[in-house]
């Protein structure tokens, strides 16, 4: 597994400028964790960012990762998600200052952010996230909450990249025409050992894809798409189709 972009740059990436489409973020992500994977061959990170792990595991992740020889900075950009996550505001607080001396001395090779827009983004939606969270007790949460299913839609959008890639090789494999129907157990045959299509067939709520038709583009779920509509816009889901 490819853990930094599976892992911190995904978590992350609610962060990035909302210019970016995903799939132009995908790619900078994708180049720029193949740098740091190299410069850091080690999966800690990936238990870093993680919001559910409990606090001794994320003590010893971050410790491991810091022996391994994975800069402070990056550490930080971690460490500032997952308070992020968790709407910790007194963590981010004592994070601000470091962060923002990274974002303004930025390298790539220390750094979770693809450039140096991205990582004084995350600078600037803190700030703002703080700023809201004193005027209105409570916003950060919220944030969080928005910020979680941000990270559900990039995961969805992962796994219709996985699919459309699945539906491709059906088609190419037995030959068949455009239009064609591919049931849901022609392409799960062929996916991954023990990922989430191989074992479910669904999205990461739950939802079934279904069986899809060669040549065309997989849509996203409509009880899916419907819960996060709110959350990313249309545009996000390109070159995927979107219920009607």
């Amino acid at each position: 597994m490819n853990y930094l972009r599976h892992g911190a740059i995904l978590s992350l990436a609610f962060l990035l400028p909302a210019t970016l489409r995903a799939g132009d973020a995908d790619v900078k992500n994708l180049e720029h964790a193949k740098l740091l994977q190299q410069l850091y061959p080690t999966p800690s990170l990936q238990v870093v960012i993680k919001n559910e792990v409990s606090y001794q595991l994320y003590q010893d992740a971050v410790n491991e990762a810091y022996k391994a020889g994975v800069p402070s900075s990056i550490l930080n950009e971690c460490v500032a998600t997952r308070a992020m996550l968790r709407a910790d505001a007194a963590s981010l607080r004592q994070l601000l200052p470091t962060l923002r001396e990274g974002a303004a001395n930025y390298r790539p090779e220390t750094s979770v952010f693809p450039d140096k827009a991205a990582a004084e983004q995350m600078v600037a939606t803190i700030e703002k996230a703080l700023a809201e969270e004193d005027k209105s007790p409570g916003s950060l949460a919220n944030r969080a909450k928005a910020a979680s299913e941000k990270s559900i839609a990039r995961k969805i959008r992962e796994q219709l990249v996985m699919l459309d890639a699945l539906v491709d090789e059906q088609a190419r494999t037995r030959k068949l025409p455009t239009g064609a129907e591919i049931t849901e157990v022609m392409w799960r045959s062929t996916a991954p050992a023990g990922s989430h299509l191989a074992k479910t067939g669904t999205d990461e709520l739950g939802h079934e894809f279904g069986p899809q038709k060669a040549d065309q583009r997989p849509t996203v779920p409509k009880a899916s798409y419907d819960r996060l509509k709110t959350v990313v816009p249309d545009s996000f889901w390109e070159p995927f189709g979107i219920p009607k």
